[in-house]
């Protein structure tokens, strides 16, 4: 099955412009945090990265925000995590993702010094998990 929504896990430093990329793409996104501020300054961030680059708006509507993994990853294609550079944290989100993210969808860490190998040690699926540092 093709699958065109993009989900964002981690909407801070990182996941907002990584959301932003997609949607501008012209794909839909849903993005979850569990820090609820990070998730009410997404779509104010998300029209700044418009505004600096002189993009059309309309990205923004493409964005979601919810209350949980298992609702952003439900129908997801590609699932970006983009977490702290905490190995346990990540561990901990990836078996989350494996559980509830569509068996074909492909699961990507943001992770800039973390090795996969060592985020998906505990993974049974780690034929679809990849490195992805934006």
């Amino acid at each position: 099955m093709e699958r065109s929504q993009i989900a964002v896990i981690g909407a801070g430093l990182m996941g907002h412009g990584i959301a932003y990329l997609f949607a501008a793409g012209g794909y839909d996104v849903r993005v979850q945090d569990p820090a609820r501020d990070a998730l009410d300054k997404l779509t104010q961030r998300s029209r700044e990265i418009c505004d600096i680059l002189g993009t059309d708006r309309a990205a923004v509507e493409r964005v979601s925000t919810g209350p949980s993994i298992e609702w952003a990853v439900s129908d997801a294609g590609i699932v970006i995590e983009a977490a702290p550079e905490k190995l346990a944290l990540k561990q901990a989100i990836f078996a989350h993702l494996e559980c509830f993210a569509p068996r074909d969808a492909i699961l990507a860490s943001n992770t800039s010094a973390l090795p996969i190998t060592h985020i998906a040690a505990s993974l049974e699926t780690k034929d679809r998990m990849l490195g992805a540092h934006f």
